[in-house]
């Protein structure tokens, strides 16, 4: 199998299993995808680990991954990189391998942008279930950061009782 395909398959998957996508749909896109650069491989995800083999079983790629990010950025931009290769006439396996490489390494949503998309999301949540006044919406925005000392203050009282 050529170097820069399995590169490129290998950077895809880890890509997509460590940042939060769903693995069975990781294993259709990377199957997908080695269809594509002429390089068929069988996806599989283990907690922790990728594998990836020929459709005879032989071993190409053994990947060690820890899943526990969730970055859409980068799962989005990797998804539109493979959906790009799947649909070319004749893929290039290097330019792919390059681009994968550039998602992968896309940075994280800075937390101030979290935080106010968690609270806009609260504060949405709470129209839906009838929240009425300004203050509700305020209390509900910053209802997390209330609870995380309140739950400390509760744990450190239960080890004392």
């Amino acid at each position: 199998m050529a170097g820069t395909s399995v590169e490129a398959l290998s950077t895809a998957a880890e890509t997509l299993v460590a940042n939060g996508y769903g693995t069975s749909s990781t294993v259709r896109k990377i199957e997908a995808l080695g269809d594509a650069l002429g390089c068929p491989v069988r996806c599989m995800v283990e907690w922790g680990q990728i594998s990836l083999t020929t459709p005879e079983g032989d071993p190409v790629a053994t990947l060690q991954v820890r899943p526990e990010n969730i970055n859409m950025s980068k799962v989005s931009a990797t998804l539109r990189i493979i959906d790009a290769a799947v649909h070319d006439a004749e893929p290039k396996s290097r330019a792919i391998a390059d681009d994968l490489e550039r998602a992968a390494e896309l940075p994280a949503t800075p937390t101030p942008w979290f935080v106010f998309a968690c609270a806009a999301g609260a504060c949405g949540l709470g129209a839906i279930f009838g929240a009425h006044t300004p203050a509700a919406y305020v209390l509900i925005a910053l209802g997390r950061v209330a609870k995380r000392p309140a739950g400390t203050v509760r744990s450190s009282l239960d080890c004392v009782a």
